[in-house]
C-alpha cells in the first residue's frame, strides 16, 4: 500500500504555492501587456478566479479518491484517508470552514466494508 499525499494537509502546497504562482503569473501578464486601470483590476480578478478553480478541483479530487477506494473495496485505506480529511476539516488554520460530514460517511462505509455494522452506524451518527 503506497502512501499518497494528495489528500494530506500540507499548508505550503495547499495555499502558499498556488497563491504565489497566481500572483506572479498575474504580475508577469500585466507587465507584458502594459495593462493599467480597469484592465489591470479585471486581469487580477481573473487570475484570482483561476485560483478558486484550483481549490475546487483539489476538493473534487479528494472526493474522487475516496469514491475510488469505496469502489475497489479498500476499507483500511479509506478509513485512514477519511480520518485525515476529518482532522483537516476541523483543524486550525483553515480559511474557509468545511463540514466533516461527507468524510464521516466515507469512514462509515470503510468500517462497514470491514464488517463492523455497529461501528459504521456509530460513525454515521457523527455525520449528523
Amino acid at each position: 500500500m503506497s502512501h499518497d499525499t494528495s489528500t494530506d494537509r500540507f499548508w505550503l502546497l495547499d495555499l502558499v504555492l498556488p497563491l504565489t504562482t497566481t500572483i506572479v503569473a498575474g504580475l508577469v501578464f500585466l507587465e507584458a501587456t502594459d495593462a493599467s486601470g480597469v484592465a489591470a483590476v479585471l486581469a487580477m480578478i481573473g487570475f484570482l478566479g483561476m485560483l478558486g478553480v484550483y481549490f475546487l478541483v483539489r476538493s473534487l479530487r479528494t472526493h474522487a479518491t475516496l469514491s475510488r477506494l469505496v469502489a475497489i473495496g479498500e476499507p483500511d485505506e479509506l478509513v485512514r484517508r477519511a480520518d485525515v480529511q476529518i482532522r483537516g476539516a476541523q483543524g486550525a488554520g483553515r480559511f474557509v470552514g468545511r463540514s466533516p460530514a461527507p468524510f464521516h460517511i466515507y469512514k462509515a462505509i470503510g468500517i462497514w466494508l470491514r464488517g463492523d455494522d455497529a461501528g459504521a452506524e456509530a460513525e454515521l451518527a457523527r455525520a449528523a
